[in-house]
């Protein structure tokens, strides 16, 4: 089991390293220009704490001594070029120093991540973190099958939100969040027609179209279904909308789409309600349905996400333990001599033999379906399956005029 894990391409890397080389030489002029970078490198904190006064006023983010913050969130929401660029430098200068080197080792010896358990019942990832590979591109494109595999891919479609609306109708019978995946409807798209004003159809037809208007409302709508469920504040939202999604609102504005939010799924009303009977003295206690788990001492935010993080975990989990043995111990399943070589949350993916990859895969998305089903059995959960070449987010699903699934490469 040993020689199994990812592998990477010394010659992709490469690339990779001058891209990125070239990119921090391009800001770092930028910010030694300013003065903000000085001539050997190092950075003049008290010139960038001044210009992020400056952009920010009394509205700048706070260490948690009460200092100036400087982290790439804080440079990013001051939307200040400088400061973007000095958030940039820094993320430029750790994918040198951490990320390449690694990213090197995988082309001589696999990478062979340390999975542990949080306490939401996810798995995290160290050494290195592959279930949280910066955005930067080409990063995963580094990541290669060994010579006679592919990649067999597979995960879930709007996981989280499958569990959210599994939990409501555990915890209360019913839920409109459920009706509609289990209807085949996009969520955001839902919540976009409230915010808009029009029905869903129309508004499914104006985002087909790319109207601009409609685009935004359906971008705020994941805004409201990624942050509200979790418990944000509306001053937390406000941040997590412009770093994650690219969306500017004010608290104000946060609240109307609360209302628009709760308008399309009045069951979170009920939901935030039931958590709120949680609370004890150390903290609030809740158990995961059907696995049955229980966690205490939990923040509110942690309470809330508990439900439907920890229920989309034990079924990510479930389905693991079944793709594990079909790959090991049953020399009949097509998934047999295939190997596990990244978990990561609501995805799992497998070198698999090229003549054995599009059942493989195909395999891979059945059980997946099936180890969720048996925590989510009320909803309708999907695993679209994937051939890869090279690990990336650009990859889709193709077939041929069978039917049959055909391997995506990027220059497919």
């Amino acid at each position: 089991a040993s020689a199994w894990g990812l592998h990477t391409d010394h010659t992709a890397v490469a690339a990779l390293e001058a891209a990125t080389v070239a990119a921090r030489n391009q800001v770092l002029a930028t910010l030694q220009a300013a003065g903000l970078v000085r001539a050997n490198g190092s950075r003049d904190t008290k010139l960038a704490k001044k210009q992020m006064l400056a952009a920010m006023g009394e509205d700048h983010r706070k260490t948690a001594t009460g200092d100036v913050c400087l982290d790439a969130d804080a440079c990013e929401a001051s939307e200040d070029t400088l400061l973007e660029a000095y958030a940039e430098y820094s993320t430029l200068d750790k994918v040198l120093s951490n990320d390449i080197p690694a990213l090197y080792k995988g082309t001589t010896t696999p990478i062979q991540t340390r999975y542990g358990l949080a306490d939401t019942g996810r798995t995290t990832s160290s050494g290195p973190n592959i279930q949280n590979v910066r955005r930067l591109p080409g990063i995963r494109e580094c990541f290669r099958p060994r010579p006679g595999y592919v990649y067999a891919q597979a995960d879930y479609h709007a996981f989280e939100l499958f569990a959210l609306a599994q939990t409501c109708l555990d915890l209360f019978g019913t839920s409109a969040l459920a009706d509609a995946l289990n209807a085949g409807l996009d969520p955001h798209t839902q919540v976009a027609s409230v915010i808009l004003g029009k029905t869903y159809e129309e508004t499914k037809a104006l985002v087909k179209a790319k109207d601009h208007d409609a685009e935004m409302a359906r971008q705020t709508a994941k805004v409201s279904g990624f942050g509200f469920p979790g418990g944000l504040g509306f001053a937390r939202l406000v941040d997590f909308a412009h770093k994650g999604y690219g969306v500017t609102i004010t608290e104000a504005e946060a609240r109307i789409l609360k209302g628009q939010w709760f308008q399309a799924w009045p069951e979170m009303r009920q939901f935030f309600a039931h958590v709120d009977t949680l609370k004890q003295e150390n903290g609030y206690t809740l158990q995961v349905k059907r696995s049955g788990r229980w966690r205490s001492g939990a923040s509110y935010c942690a309470a809330c996400n508990s439900h439907f993080q920890g229920l989309a975990a034990d079924g990510a989990k479930a389905a693991l333990f079944l793709v594990s043995r079909a790959c090991y111990v049953e020399p009949t399943s097509p998934l047999f001599g295939s190997r596990i070589v990244a978990f990561v949350h609501d995805e799992i993916i497998l070198e698999s033999p090229i003549d054995k990859a599009p059942e493989a895969a195909e395999e891979l998305s059945r059980l997946m379906v099936l180890g969720a089903r048996e925590h989510m059995p009320d909803m309708s959960i999907r695993a679209e399956p994937c051939l890869m070449s090279v690990w990336s987010k650009q990859a889709a699903t193709l077939r041929d005029d069978a039917g049959r699934l055909m391997v995506w490469n990027p220059s497919t």
